[in-house]
């Protein structure tokens, strides 16, 4: 399965804050859309992602002194993108090595999703369900 496919499969909604939009915005951000991560954009450009990782992580460093700052502040911007045609294998491969949750999705310059750990597991749990009903309708007969 492509990730072009896994994304016709889900919402097309992606959720993202500003890199000036403070903290204290993008947890309420997480909370009332209830994801983990946020995508950092600015005039339609993916500058970065923010997590409840990163968040948490600075909370402990810095204490209450975080919701002051801006979310540019803790992003992170090195970011592992995926394309529309890279295949399921190589979101398990990369977010397993990487030890990331969510890849965000760019075709050419364009943001055109996000894809989640969950979103890879649930299509590998389609695939597999369709090979074993396979398989039994072949033993069947």
């Amino acid at each position: 399965m492509r990730v072009q496919e896994m994304l016709m499969t889900k919402s097309p909604a992606i959720f993202s804050v500003g890199p000036d939009d403070s903290i204290e915005e993008a947890l309420q951000a997480l909370a009332e859309k209830n994801v983990g991560v946020l995508l950092v954009v600015e005039d339609g450009k993916l500058l970065g992602i923010v997590s409840e990782r990163d968040i948490v992580r600075e909370a402990a460093e810095l204490g209450v002194a975080l919701f002051a700052e801006s979310v540019s502040a803790i992003m992170t911007t090195d970011l592992i993108i995926a394309s529309p045609d890279d295949e399921l294998g190589y979101l398990i491969t990369t977010m397993t090595n990487q030890r990331i949750r969510h890849l965000p999705v760019m075709d050419d310059e364009e943001l055109i999703g996000i894809i989640s750990i969950g979103d890879v597991v649930k299509s590998m749990q389609a695939k597999y369900e369709g090979e074993l009903h396979h398989l039994r309708h072949y033993v069947a007969e």
